[in-house]
């Protein structure tokens, strides 16, 4: 079964009040690969993406994971300044990123 691994991550609302909170997701599964070739075997990757939570607690992220067959393990939450906040959205929404497993990144 392919895993989803769900962290939510946390910084300070901005000036308005409103909040900076979103959940980043990282899965794997035995289909992800990076690259695949006659002379280059599969790797294994890793596929993260972000979704904001916005006012609606992030919708209902945890029922469309688990509906996709995958088996959730929430991590614990950290806290992150507004910097790391924005650029996580901006590097890991939308379609979210593929890092090889052996990139160390």
């Amino acid at each position: 079964m392919n895993k989803a691994l769900v962290m939510h991550v946390k910084a300070p609302n901005d000036r308005n009040g409103n909040p900076r909170r979103l959940y980043l997701v990282l899965r794997s599964g035995p289909s992800t690969t990076t690259r695949a070739g006659p002379t280059s075997p599969a790797i294994p990757a890793i596929h993260i993406f972000a979704v904001d939570e916005g006012y609606n607690g992030g919708g209902d992220l945890m029922r469309k994971l688990r509906a996709a067959c995958l088996d959730v393990v929430e991590l614990p939450g950290i806290e992150v300044s507004p910097t790391v906040y924005k650029r996580m959205l901006r590097e890991y929404s939308g379609a979210g990123r593929y890092i090889p497993w052996e990139s160390g990144r």
